[in-house]
């Protein structure tokens, strides 16, 4: 039974025109600038402020992917004090209007956190946001997120030996699509 069904979607696929496609291919290219702050869980005082460059490819009508640059500054004694990151982001586009598109996205990478001692100075990170970019003419967006963030060995002192950060937050930035 189950080879009759792979011959009979092989078959289907042969005499499927050449130029149809499901998904369509879209290239389009965006630069990204953002700033964000988010809430720790664990505690009322403790923020992280971030500042954000992005490069994204937008290759399908649902799918996005790229590289983000991001600077962070912890305003809590109890963690690095700033540090730099270097992460890939891909974006599932919900959907897409002239001047409206809602998006879900993932990020997660390499932290490079100063001070720190030197075997604990390059940590992992990950960000889970819901967002929307709203277009105000062909090129430029202002683009507002919201979720979560989490670090792995975020603190500079704790009883833990693998302490954390996680928090929740919002963003905005500003999209710029390059012709």
């Amino acid at each position: 039974m189950l080879q009759r069904v792979t011959l009979t979607l092989l078959f289907i696929v042969w005499l499927a025109p050449g130029k149809a496609q499901f998904f369509p291919p879209v290239k389009q290219k965006t630069v990204i600038t953002g700033v964000g702050m988010y809430h720790e869980l664990e505690y009322d005082n403790s923020y992280l402020l971030t500042l954000d460059f992005a490069r994204e490819y937008k290759i399908r009508t649902w799918f996005a992917f790229g590289g983000e640059v991001n600077v962070f500054k912890f305003t809590s004694a109890n963690y690095s004090s700033a540090g730099l990151s270097i992460r890939p982001v891909t974006r599932l586009l919900f959907y897409t209007g002239k001047r409206l598109t809602i998006f879900g996205e993932t990020k997660g990478g390499i932290i490079f956190m100063l001070p720190q001692y030197p075997d604990k100075m390059i940590n992992f990170t990950f960000t889970s946001n819901l967002g929307a970019d709203w277009y105000f003419n062909d090129n430029m967006a202002i683009r507002f997120a919201g979720g979560y963030m989490h670090f792995s060995n975020g603190k500079r002192a704790a009883e833990l030996k693998n302490p954390t950060w996680d928090g929740l937050g919002t963003s905005i930035a500003l999209v710029r699509t390059i012709p």
